[in-house]
């Protein structure tokens, strides 16, 4: 819960952090240029050597962007950076982490692929059966897609996490502001029951002191404030209540 409410007031350094992620993603298909430009110059097989090198650079540049900047949204949430903070921070961890970086993500895709790979073989087992193999194929996909959104992801959120916190020491981060915001709480309840408790005194001396005149046959003097809370508003009323506690 603490992760979710912190990724609300984040969503904006998430947000941009993404779009920078996006746009750094972009600057990979400069690699294309070269090719396009050969094959405009009609070098038909220089621009498909460089065609096929680009598109090779291409994907391993994507790769490890992904992977260097795996940590950002952590980095966001969890050490509460903006945007441009958390980018370099995910870097940095990575580069001081690298094989524990990507131990952690070899296992997570390798959990993705095994129910794939589970996956694929009973539906290639069942797609004999005509009506019955297509109803059981449906089935089988919506489960694994529910294995991925139920188990995968949470358990990625989790895993990185504790990696991310673990790495750079921000659990007293945390910690402080859970504190704070559980002594916010307790201070905002005391004060409450204070308010509470001094309203509930004062009408209850206002009440008893008004009875006291009745009893007494003192002159009736009071405030507003005190007439509308004990319901006087008159001299005859003063008189009719009077009787009332003599009956």
């Amino acid at each position: 819960s603490e992760m979710i409410e912190s990724g609300m007031k984040k969503f904006l350094s998430l947000f941009f952090a993404e779009l920078i992620i996006f746009f750094l993603g972009i600057l990979g298909f400069l690699l294309f240029i070269p090719a396009v430009i050969a094959f405009l110059s009609k070098a038909i097989n220089v621009g498909i050597s460089l065609m096929a090198l680009a598109i090779a650079v291409f994907i391993t540049y994507q790769l490890v962007l992904s992977i260097l900047l795996l940590l950002v949204p952590y980095a966001i949430v969890a050490g509460d950076l903006g945007a441009v903070a958390g980018i370099r921070k995910s870097y940095g961890v990575f580069m001081k982490n690298k094989l524990s970086v990507i131990f952690l993500l070899f296992i997570l895709r390798a959990l993705e692929w095994g129910g794939s790979l589970v996956v694929g073989v009973i539906t290639s087992c069942i797609a004999i059966v005509p009506i019955a193999g297509f109803i059981v194929n449906i089935g089988v996909s919506i489960l694994y897609g529910l294995f991925l959104v139920l188990v995968i992801t949470p358990l990625s959120a989790i895993w990185f996490t504790r990696f991310y916190l673990d790495r750079t020491g921000d659990w007293g981060n945390i910690k402080d502001k859970a504190d704070t915001k559980t002594k916010g709480n307790t201070t905002t309840k005391r004060d409450t029951k204070t308010k509470e408790d001094t309203t509930t005194k004062r009408d209850t001396k206002y009440r008893e002191d008004t009875k006291q005149e009745y009893t007494e046959n003192k002159p009736l003097k009071r405030s507003k404030e005190h007439k509308k809370i004990t319901g006087i508003k008159s001299k005859d009323t003063y008189i009719s209540l009077k009787k009332q506690i003599e009956r």
